[in-house]
């Protein structure tokens, strides 16, 4: 069957399909023997692709899907130029897994890691917009004027957020789901309405729960788990 050479990276787990364009336009990525610094269609049954000197083996493929709970001052990335740990500093897994989207270096909380990169693909595809709900606690003492207006939607990076559910928890605390995933949305959002973000906890993602994950832990989501956030897209 043809496939998209990107696609077929992130199928097998070699990477995501935007790092996969970055491999390949670097010249790390071989079709039979050939250098390719094109994404091009390759027949998935029959062309032999080698990444970084080593080839792609679609027998072995096996598709994880893992729940962490991740603890502050960790990134939600493979790796980092910096030296900082990342979530595969916690996730020790023979799969090549990635985080799907992002969750910011200083807030806490339920990441999926796979390495099936259809199921990430449509994950933070803004199209599915799938729901995630915090906890947010900040250091100023909430308004109703404040809740009203972060659930109406405000203006971060020149665009309006969406409209989103907001619960008022305590004087310092809410929860919040969102069903976008703009970069910082949650901090950038409380800085439009004057507050000061202090915690900040993902606590769910579609119908996948913490549960009683604690912090630094991961398991492997069940298949019925993997099938009710399918059923999302």
């Amino acid at each position: 069957m043809e496939i998209r050479l990107d696609s077929f990276m992130s199928k097998y787990g070699v990477c995501s399909r935007r790092k996969a364009k970055v491999l390949v336009e670097a010249g790390n990525v071989f079709v039979n023997g050939q250098i390719t610094k094109e994404i091009i269609k390759i027949d998935e049954g029959k062309d032999v692709v080698i990444v970084n000197r080593q080839r792609i083996d679609i027998s072995s493929l096996k598709y994880r899907y893992i729940a962490l709970n991740k603890p502050v001052n960790i990134l939600s990335t493979t790796k980092d130029d910096r030296g900082r740990k990342s979530v595969l500093d916690l996730v020790r897994v023979p799969e090549k897994v990635y985080p799907i989207g992002r969750l910011d270096f200083n807030s806490s909380g339920l990441i999926i890691l796979t390495n099936d990169g259809d199921f990430a693909l449509k994950m933070t595809h803004p199209r599915y917009h799938v729901p995630k709900k915090y906890i947010v606690n900040v250091l100023e003492n909430l308004t109703k004027h404040q809740l009203d207006t972060l659930k109406r939607g405000v203006n971060i990076y020149d665009t309006k957020t969406l409209p989103c559910e907001v619960e008022k928890l305590d004087s310092r605390t809410f929860g919040i789901i969102l069903h976008q995933g703009i970069k910082r949305q949650i901090r950038e959002m409380c800085r439009a309405v004057n507050l000061t973000v202090n915690a900040l906890e993902r606590i769910s993602i579609g119908s996948l729960t913490l549960g009683n994950l604690k912090l630094g832990e991961y398991r492997d989501l069940t298949k019925e788990e993997v099938q009710m956030l399918k059923d999302l897209f």
